[in-house]
């Protein structure tokens, strides 16, 4: 272990986050979501609010900040698209404890077969006990179902004893934990921040500091836009998928630290291994049914990228070469490694051969 770490009341910590910012100007409105907008003729957003008692009413703005998470509700709706890099998924449960009789632990985190595990106690005598594994594993192995989640929470040696002679308190809670990112993080008058920008693989343990930094940038980008700093929101933009290039590069090594059970396809997924030889010759042809399954695919590039990697591979090419002349025509925007990932991805899709 390197430093020290503490386990964060969030709904206090959020809460304190909202009084500074009130503190300094801001106004809160709670319980509110916006379910409409419109770009009026001056430039700026009219957005429709909803209340918790269902009254609806219009604020005008100059910019919107989306802060809607993974959904992206507001930047996707202004064309940007997710992309995504796995599968994750996280199913986790809530025990309660007898008063006082809750562990004194630090969060755990156990590798198995199927996936990992991250156990964390709560407030109040509570813990919660999530596992981590893809999309594929939840619906092989059903683990939506309640005796199926513990038969493999039992097959752990750590976790479970943070919550033994708990009582089950909440049904299984089921959340997306995929890594993705935005193919456009900003436009005029408009950036998505925090996880509605990119969210990160929940083994990094990133969450806060992420959403910090993010907020900080965003903050800086929007006082550059205001400024009549052109290159403000590319900046930002830029920075960010940097950040997160860097997070995949981490990612590829932490899980590349697990050596065990080599069968594992969960495990097999994130050994990145590159089975594309550099001298592989790649085709591929122009046709309807590819256009049409092109459109389909939403992992490791952006469609655009992934449409420009077959375009290079029109009339044979060296992989090698593709990798090289797409990296040049892209200004060296993603790592090699991910440009390698897309066209295995293309091959295993059955686009080019």
């Amino acid at each position: 272990m390197q430093g020290n770490g503490w386990h964060l009341n969030r709904t206090q910590f959020d809460a304190s986050l909202a009084e500074a910012a009130a503190e300094r100007g801001a106004i809160l409105q709670r319980g509110m979501r916006v379910v409409g907008w419109d770009r009026l003729a001056d430039g700026k957003w009219s957005l429709v609010l909803l209340d918790g008692d269902g009254s609806q009413f219009q604020l005008k703005t100059s910019f919107v900040v989306d802060a809607t998470g993974r959904r992206s509700v507001f930047a996707t709706k202004q064309g940007a698209n997710p992309v995504r890099m796995d599968n994750l998924l996280g199913i986790a449960a809530v025990f309660e404890f007898e008063e006082g009789a809750a562990k004194d632990c630090y969060t755990l985190v156990e590798a198995t077969e199927l996936g990992w595990w991250y156990g964390a106690p709560l407030p109040n005598d509570r813990a919660i006990v999530t596992l981590m594994s893809d999309r594929q594993e939840w619906r092989q192995h059903q683990f939506s179902r309640w005796e199926n989640w513990m038969a493999n929470l039992a097959k752990t040696r750590y976790v479970r004893e943070l919550v033994a002679g708990a009582t089950q308190s909440s049904e299984l809670l089921i959340q997306p934990a995929f890594s993705q990112y935005l193919d456009q993080m900003a436009g005029d008058g408009w950036l998505a921040v925090g996880d509605a920008a990119c969210t990160f693989d929940p083994l990094s343990s990133a969450g806060i500091y992420k959403a910090l930094r993010s907020g900080i940038l965003a903050a800086e980008a929007i006082a550059g836009y205001f400024h009549s700093d052109a290159q403000a929101l590319a900046k930002y933009e830029s920075q960010t998928l940097r950040q997160f290039e860097l997070y995949l590069e981490d990612r590829r090594q932490y899980y590349s630290l697990e050596k065990r059970w080599p069968d594992s396809e969960f495990w097999q997924r994130r050994r990145f291994n590159i089975s594309l030889s550099p001298s592989k010759l790649l085709c591929f042809e122009r046709s309807h049914h590819c256009a049409s399954v092109l459109r389909r695919l939403k992992m490791y590039l952006p469609l655009r990228d992934l449409q420009m990697l077959c375009e290079l591979c029109v009339g044979g090419k060296q992989a090698s070469d593709v990798v090289a002349q797409y990296r040049a025509r892209t200004e060296g925007r993603v790592s090699a490694y991910r440009a390698i990932e897309a066209l295995q991805y293309l091959l295993e899709q059955q686009i080019i051969r």
